[in-house]
């Protein structure tokens, strides 16, 4: 696609009293030759007219695929912005911008928080919702003058408006994936320490902030340090929220400079009294944090490397651990890790029946051909020991022309004979890499699929955390521990503000370790068994 956003400057009108939102955005956006139409992502909102330069735009909605189609007019510059209007809904359930309903002292009170991951921002607003489009963003709300407003950055105005209302404006973020944003409104109370310049706050319902909140906020300040020290970069925002919600089913979730957290995970009541009920609770705070550099300032390419973000938060955590507790407390999680890990299923038996319905699956819509010679290249390492390959030549000669659409090889599979065989999904990922394709999701019959290959329906497995936190724990024990913490140095530093591929990340460990790591990669991220 030629069109990329830059930026997006955002105008909602949350009403808690109904529930409901309006919307005004401009986008601005790069073309790189023109193009007729452009493609955005939209959910569950109503969308009342897009302009561009006060001229009404044609545009179509695809239900199905979540996609608003704008028709773009020629003589376009190659810089341009767009403005849409449009309305939502505040919902009840917990992606999106949802209800966040709790009591405090016997008093029900209602707030609005959003959860974006991995692609809910498009329920909010209009939007290139892939982690890939990166943009910065110009966030104001106008809303009620009693309640309390909190996005991405810091407040840098609140004017009245009226009686009863008043705008807030944000300042401009750094360049962020869309599921990273951040809206939030409500009655909150709030602890406040400081950070070299920077405000740490917890914000948590009234009578909760105060008399639980400081264990979190002075907890925050010490992570900040820890992960600056650590990774040898600055902490890449103005401020630190962290947002305390009675039933936020995720747990925890690392919006930029404004991270969510379940109030039990983030307030300290009484009874939390064992060092490791403390040391746990802890962890997952520092994970949150520490991804404000991994997965914030730097972000994975596609879902597909969703390990760069998981995993490293994960060993992240754990470093933490080594840096308060000592080394041997570390080496207790990373042994916690790996038994939850171990033993993994067995690779999964399957009929070429059965596995050409897979392919047909994972090669659908693809429009990409090959030669002959690719494609019997391709089936007879996919197909290796189970059939031979003078019958897959024999059916790849049958074929009249030797250019062989991608999407009809699943046919070739079922014109071979049928038998049963083990596969694994690490084969058939490299059977699609042979024929070139890209970003294909393999579906895993597996309870923990090698962490470089995550399911589509399941991404934030437990694999994806734990296997890819001991993915860097081997890299550690191979090249060492100064080789290792350069290599995370380097790796931000290169991708920082932007977004970085696991094969980025392997040729950095390689450059500066100045080794060959494919057989150490492809253990830990590609292959089924542990």
């Amino acid at each position: 696609m030629s069109i990329s956003p830059v930026h997006y400057d955002l105008h909602l009108e949350p009403d808690l009293s109904s529930f409901t939102f309006k919307g005004i955005e401009k986008v601005h956006l790069k073309m790189k030759s023109y193009q007729a139409e452009l493609v955005m992502n939209a959910l569950e909102l109503d969308i009342h007219e897009i302009t561009l330069d006060g001229k009404k735009l044609d545009s179509s909605y695809d239900v199905e695929k979540q996609e608003l189609t704008v028709q773009i007019p020629e003589g376009t510059s190659n810089e341009f912005m767009i403005d849409i209007s449009y309305t939502g809904k505040i919902n009840d359930g917990l992606s999106g911008w949802y209800q966040s309903k709790y009591k405090t002292d016997g008093v029900e009170r209602t707030a609005a928080v959003t959860q974006f991951q991995e692609a809910d921002a498009r329920r909010a607003y209009v939007c290139f919702d892939e982690p890939g489009k990166k943009a910065t963003y110009d966030i104001e709300y106008l809303m009620d003058k009693d309640l309390e407003a909190i996005s991405n950055e810091s407040i840098i105005e609140e004017t009245l408006v009226g009686e009863d209302k008043k705008l807030v404006k944000f300042a401009r973020t750094p360049i962020m994936s869309t599921y990273l944003v951040f809206f939030g409104i409500g009655e909150f109370e709030q602890v406040e320490m400081d950070y070299n310049g920077k405000p740490v706050r917890v914000l948590a319902s009234p009578g909760n902030a105060k008399k639980y909140g400081e264990f979190g906020c002075d907890f925050g300040v010490k992570t900040l340090k820890f992960a600056e020290e650590y990774f040898d970069i600055e902490y890449p925002i103005s401020k630190l929220d962290m947002i305390a919600t009675p039933a936020f089913a995720f747990g925890a979730m690392e919006n930029w400079g404004a991270v969510v957290y379940r109030e039990n995970l983030l307030l300290r009541y009484p009874g939390i009294t064992s060092y490791r009920m403390e040391s746990n609770i802890l962890m997952i705070i520092a994970h949150e944090l520490t991804h404000q550099w991994f997965g914030n300032l730097i972000t994975c390419s596609t879902w597909k490397d969703i390990w760069l973000n998981e995993g490293f938060a994960t060993y992240a955590s754990g470093l933490w651990v080594e840096h308060k507790y000592g080394k041997d407390e570390f080496e207790q999680v990373i042994r916690s890790y790996y038994t939850s890990m171990d033993p993994m299923e067995a690779p999964y038996q399957t009929l070429t029946s059965s596995l050409r319905r897979d392919i047909e699956t994972y090669l659908s819509g693809d429009t990409g051909t090959n030669t002959k010679a690719r494609v019997q290249q391709a089936l007879e390492f996919l197909l290796e020991g189970w059939v031979t390959d003078a019958e897959i030549g024999s059916v790849i000669n049958d074929l009249q022309a030797d250019s062989i659409e991608r999407n009809q090889i699943h046919n070739l599979i079922g014109e071979l004979n049928s038998s049963t065989i083990t596969m694994t999904n690490a084969r058939i990922l490299q059977f699609l890499e042979i024929l070139g394709v890209k970003e294909i999701f393999i579906e895993s019959t597996q309870s923990f699929p090698p962490p470089g290959i995550p399911p589509k329906d399941d991404l934030f497995n437990q694999s994806v955390y734990e296997r890819g936190a001991l993915t860097l724990h081997a890299l550690r024990i191979t090249v060492g521990d100064e080789l290792f913490f350069d290599i995370l140095r380097a790796f931000v530093q290169r991708y920082q503000n932007g977004n970085a591929s696991t094969e980025n990340f392997i040729e950095v460990a390689e450059t500066i370790s100045e080794r060959q790591l494919d057989d150490l990669f492809n253990d830990w991220l590609y292959s089924p068994g542990l």
